[in-house]
């Protein structure tokens, strides 16, 4: 069965050469990851693509950050994925580690009318990862507190 993009990390497969994405789903949502942990200068010929949020690790994390961070989400997926519309942006900062940092965006596919979830934990510099998705009720157009997570609604 042949895929839609070669899945990431890159691993062989007996079936199609490489692992492969096999919905549209699972490829945009690979893309929005990919768009997200890129830093702004590392793609070849398009500087001004990513966001980088590995750099986001070491700041202090005031309603600024968060702005900041949701700005900068909200011009990359416009400019790069217009395809799809983000509905909700949570920011996890909490665990034992205050450089851990987990990003859950609740966004629409817009062509296929579907919605769907990236649950994107953050590595600090030691390789540890902050917990995955919590159990937060995903709301539009929310600015909330929940279980340790900052809701930036849209």
């Amino acid at each position: 069965m042949s895929g839609i993009a070669v899945k990431l990390p890159l691993a062989q497969s007996t079936v199609d050469g490489f692992n492969t994405t096999k919905t549209i789903e699972e490829t945009i949502r690979q893309n929005l990851k990919t768009l997200l942990l890129t830093r702004p200068g590392e793609r070849v010929m398009d500087p001004q693509f990513g966001i980088g949020v590995d750099t986001y690790l070491f700041e202090s994390f005031t309603e600024a950050t968060y702005t900041s961070l949701k700005q900068n989400i909200t011009q990359q997926v416009a400019t790069y994925m217009p395809q799809i519309a983000i509905r909700n942006l949570f920011v996890n900062q909490s665990g034992q580690d205050a450089n851990q940092l987990g990003l859950t965006i609740e966004f629409r596919i817009t062509p296929l009318g579907t919605t769907d979830v990236l649950d994107l934990p953050v590595a600090t510099a030691n390789g540890a990862t902050p917990a995955t998705r919590l159990g937060v009720s995903v709301t539009d157009n929310l600015l909330a507190t929940r279980s340790g997570m900052t809701g930036l609604g849209y």
